[in-house]
């Protein structure tokens, strides 16, 4: 008897037990169905037999049963031993048989894996068909995607453009929904490199699973065989991505397994396990922010004719439509995303081949014309499970690989978007200009920003996140030009105004609130605080001017204080004026009650003075615990000569608030660095008042500096 030539046997089976995403092909070639014939060193084992069964381990290949049976006590060395499934091998087995011993009432077999040739010495095998979703075993979803058997089985549009092909198979019986987050790190990256990534693939994948096997052995050395599979399935995946280098990431989406199919050739059982594994992958080389969403239908007919005359010949026949939106992308770059099926079928789960079916979508941009090809690609690769099951080496081949273009686009030049034509900044402030505009273009641009005023701004290239921060030392109007270059040497020009704008000093307050003196009396004039610009800052004594009027006169028109006497009674005006750097002024008005000149003038406090290291201490000026002296002194004006007392005083307005009174009771008051208040925290900075009190008899008159 002459069996089918192993090597011949595993191209058939290559191509043959396939199991793909797929529908039921059609137009299969007739198949001669041969006599059978079993070699008598074939057994198969009964229902008692496989009930006695207790251990059958692959990895081993030891077979354990309770107790002997009558298929036992027939089973002789170098015998085939071929079963069906059974609880103790959920798989069946194909093995042969290389010892027999017995453990008590145990009958223990040692066994190796065997082939199909060497339990069929004649016959033809022919099993097709597309898996249902009751025949589903277990779907493990992994990741964020669900996978499940599509109950409500998805139609083709009538109005659907697809190809006849397609249209047969416009509906599936298994659905994945996508939602998966790659990302790639220099430890993950399967392509190597020191490069990172971060994608997402949203969408779904619709698809059949099915198996088409025709294998016809004889005695007389014309084995033919023949085998087809047709490839079918809906994709549709919104891909968006951030790359930096080449990377190479695949993600596992769900592991499906199938009840095992068993058929039996006269006495034989032959057990097929078809298994599958879904991922998504992104491969490439770029430095690239992307995204584009893609929609595929894809057919193909893919199969093998060998006989022993001419050997091994391939059948291909490839058909897929696709559609995409955008795509979107910011660099140069070449990046696929795509769908991957790692499928199996093996026999008696011990051994067969796998395929890798990938369909997809590449996106390549470069300096030219065009600027950019987005590709719809179909790859198909195969490898043997095991080794030894049908040959003696490894087997590993390409079947496939189509790759059509879609769509290309020309160079164009950037999109400069406006998105505030004429803003107001701050005079002193820093200011993003970026949140005024915006680029959208397709590549990287670089971009400069000028004003007419104040000279380039910022040269960068940020493409369509510009970065522009500036700080306008000048007020007033000025237009800004945006000059942006893509890498084809396309440009655009956009323009806006900016109105700089200069905010008025804080409005100036008085220190006092009587406002009523004698007249020929001085009136002391003293801001309440150092006058304040939200452009500048804190301004100096300097900016400030006082104004009065008529006869009335004044001993000093600028300063923080100033001494004013009014020649005529009634209520008189007095202004305060406060200018900033760039002359811009803010003024108030404060309205004297002038009485009648009194029969005896009172004490009144002319100045305060305050010196910390020998130097002049002004309002708002700091000085540091523990350093040197600080020394107040005051000068008074007592046309009368009243008596006086002096009283000094230390107040902290802010928290924690705390007074120190009598600290001196002359003219001058010396904090030296140990003195009293310097034992609180002043590791925070505190805002301290000193008071002085020129005391006559009656009334109590307070100065605060």
């Amino acid at each position: 008897m002459k069996h089918l030539r192993p090597k011949a046997l595993a191209i058939l089976c290559l191509l043959a037990l396939i199991l793909l995403l797929t529908a039921c092909p059609q137009n299969n070639p007739p198949a001669v169905e041969r006599e059978t014939i079993i070699p008598a060193t074939t057994k198969v084992p009964d229902q008692t037999t496989r009930d006695a069964q207790t251990l059958y381990d692959p990895s081993t290949g030891i077979m354990r049963f309770a107790q002997t049976t009558a298929v036992l006590d027939n089973l002789k060395t170098g015998d085939v031993f071929v079963s069906e499934p059974s609880a103790a091998a959920p798989f069946g087995y194909l093995r042969k048989v290389n010892k027999i011993s017995k453990e008590g009432n145990e009958v223990v077999l040692e066994t190796s894996q065997a082939a199909l040739g060497d339990a069929i010495s004649q016959g033809t095998i022919i099993a097709e068909a597309t898996l249902q979703p009751a025949q589903l075993k277990s779907l493990t979803p992994l990741g964020n995607s669900l996978c499940s058997e599509n109950k409500s089985l998805t139609q083709t549009p009538k109005d659907s453009k697809l190809s006849p092909q397609l249209e047969k198979t416009a509906t599936f019986g298994f659905h994945c929904q996508v939602d998966e987050q790659v990302e790639v790190t220099a430890a993950n990256n399967e392509a190597g490199a020191d490069a990172t990534a971060s994608a997402r693939l949203t969408g779904s994948l619709d698809f059949n699973v099915g198996y088409r096997l025709f294998v016809d052995i004889n005695l007389v050395g014309t084995d033919t065989a023949e085998a087809k599979l047709f490839f079918n399935e809906k994709l549709s995946v919104a891909y968006n991505a951030k790359i930096t280098g080449k990377i190479k990431k695949e993600v596992e989406v769900a592991n499906i397994t199938f009840e095992p199919i068993t058929f039996t050739l006269v006495i034989i059982p032959i057990v097929l396990v078809p298994k599958a594994k879904l991922m998504i992958g992104i491969d490439g080389n770029a430095y690239i922010t992307v995204d584009y969403t893609f929609n595929q239908n894809a057919s193909y007919e893919l199969g093998a004719h060998w006989d022993s005359k001419d050997g091994f010949k391939k059948i291909n026949k490839t058909e897929f439509n696709m559609s995409y939106e955008g795509p979107n992308f910011n660099a140069e770059g070449n990046i696929s995303a795509y769908a991957k099926a790692s499928l199996q079928l093996l026999l008696y789960d011990a051994g067969g081949i796998e395929v890798s079916s990938s369909v997809g979508a590449r996106l390549a941009v470069q300096a030219g014309d065009p600027l950019w090809v987005l590709y719809g690609f179909i790859k198909g690769d195969v490898a043997f499970v095991i080794d030894t099951f049908f040959l003696n080496e490894r087997y590993d081949t390409e079947l496939f690989s189509i790759e059509k273009e879609l769509s290309s686009g020309k160079p164009l030049p950037p999109v400069i978007t406006v998105l505030n034509s004429n803003p107001s900044v701050d005079l002193n402030f820093e200011t993003d200009l970026g949140q005024f505009f915006k680029i959208a273009d397709q590549v990287g641009t670089t971009y400069d920003l000028r004003s007419d005023k104040d000279g380039v701004i910022s040269s960068l290239n940020n493409g369509a996140n510009p970065i522009s921060k500036f700080t306008f030392l000048t007020d007033g109007v000025r237009t800004l030009t945006i000059n942006a270059r893509n890498f084809s040497g396309k440009t655009a020009q956009a323009f806006f105004t900016v109105n700089v704008v200069n905010t008025p000093p804080d409005q100036p307050e008085l220190s006092t609130t009587n406002l009523s003196v004698g007249q020929g009396d001085e009136f002391d004039l003293n801001l309440k605080r150092l006058p304040n610009d939200r452009n500048s800052g804190q301004l100096k004594c300097s900016a400030v001017r006082w104004v009065v009027s008529g006869g009335d006169s004044l001993n000093s028109s600028t300063g923080c204080s100033a001494t004013a006497v009014f020649a005529e009674q009634g209520t008189r005006t007095v202004k305060a004026i406060v200018t900033d750097p760039q002359s811009l002024a803010t003024e108030s008005s404060f309205s004297i009650s002038v009485s009648p000149e009194p029969a005896v003038k009172s004490p009144r406090i002319r100045e305060i003075t305050v010196e910390y290291n020998g130097g002049s201490f002004n309002i708002g000026d700091t000085a540091t615990r523990g350093v040197s002296v600080l020394t107040a002194s005051v000068e008074i004006a007592n046309p009368d000569n009243l008596p006086v007392s002096y009283e000094w005083s230390v107040i902290n307005k802010s928290e924690p608030t705390f007074t120190f009174d009598n600290l001196s009771t002359t003219p001058t008051l010396a904090i030296a660095p140990g003195q009293e208040f310097n034992t609180f925290n002043f590791g925070k900075r505190y805002i301290c008042v000193f008071s002085f009190n020129c005391q006559p008899q009656q009334p109590k008159y307070k100065q605060a500096f």
